[in-house]
């Protein structure tokens, strides 16, 4: 499973129990529990998860037929929707997300292949729901952690090549 913020609310998307995965978005809040708030297309794992704009973005993951996902799906906890916004250029899974400047990033990353790390960096602005590509890390890189750091993003860890 991955997880992202808005305001108070913590947002787990997808995951696997030890014998099923999860097609779902769970948010929990201090106060008031967990609750399943949206279903996803297709259970997933090891998507790539953040907020930006007030929604939460889920881009790619490992689908339970062993492929990777290309997926780019916005949540909207104001109007409860999910909705595709696009794709991203490669199916990809194990990647990292953050958000910068209002933008959603998704870092690194691999394809349904072990050892298939990419460089890749795409940006999704959710203001247009654009999904385009932004650069490259200086190695390709999966299972990495990202956050946001002031005017940067902190890329840490992962597999290399």
């Amino acid at each position: 499973q991955a997880a992202a913020t808005i305001g108070d609310t913590a947002y787990v998307v997808g995951g696997f129990t030890g014998t099923h995965w999860l097609d779902t978005i769970v948010a929990w809040s201090p106060g008031r529990g967990a609750r399943v708030v949206a279903h996803l297309p297709s259970p997933v794992r090891y998507a790539a998860v953040t907020s930006a704009g007030g929604n939460l973005f889920v881009a790619g993951g490992s689908l339970p037929s062993g492929t990777a996902s290309a997926q780019v799906l916005e949540y909207s906890p104001a109007g409860h929707t999910l909705r595709r916004v696009g794709r991203l250029p490669a199916p990809t899974t194990h990647a990292s997300a953050a958000e910068l400047g209002g933008i959603a990033y998704v870092i690194g990353g691999r394809g349904a292949a072990l050892d298939t790390p990419t460089s890749r960096v795409v940006a999704i602005d959710p203001r247009t729901g654009r999904v385009h590509r932004a650069g490259h890390l200086r190695q390709p890189l999966s299972d990495a952690s990202a956050v946001s750091l002031g005017k940067a993003i902190l890329v840490a860890g992962g597999q290399g090549s």
